[in-house]
């Protein structure tokens, strides 16, 4: 699994990460596997996912909230998606944690490459023109 991406404190109680089943295709439901992880003591966790431009979200919106989870032991959770067409593209997900001193809304970013990606910049080739065998 890979680490989603938060612009919060490295020392933030809760971690996220997430595993895709296979790669994006243009069209096709692909299921995002998620593991949300307590750092540290927690009285209750839950989580709310969002699908960015150019993706729908057909499942998994919510996580069920778990009161008092185990720190270090992931709690795994599915979204299903459809990428709407070739692009860089990003899934929300917004982690509530409360603990015993304070709660604490931690947003991170899970990216998804559909298709071929972006398409390459216009009026550059991405590959160099052939040279005239006399041309040095």
């Amino acid at each position: 699994m890979v680490s989603a991406v938060s612009p919060g404190k490295a020392s933030a109680p809760v971690e996220l990460k997430f595993s895709l089943s296979e790669r994006p295709e243009v069209g096709r439901p692909i299921e995002v596997e998620i593991a949300v992880l307590p750092v540290s003591e927690l009285d209750r966790i839950s989580a709310s996912f969002q699908p960015g431009a150019g993706l729908q979200l057909l499942s998994g919106q919510q996580m069920v909230a778990v009161e008092h989870p185990a720190a270090g032991v992931p709690l795994k959770h599915r979204v299903t998606i459809v990428p709407e067409r070739d692009g860089i593209f990003f899934v929300s997900a917004v982690v509530l944690a409360d603990s015993p001193d304070a709660s604490l809304a931690r947003t991170f970013s899970i990216p998804i490459i559909a298709g071929q990606g972006p398409a390459p910049a216009q009026g550059g080739s991405a590959t160099p023109e052939p040279r005239d065998a006399k041309t040095p």
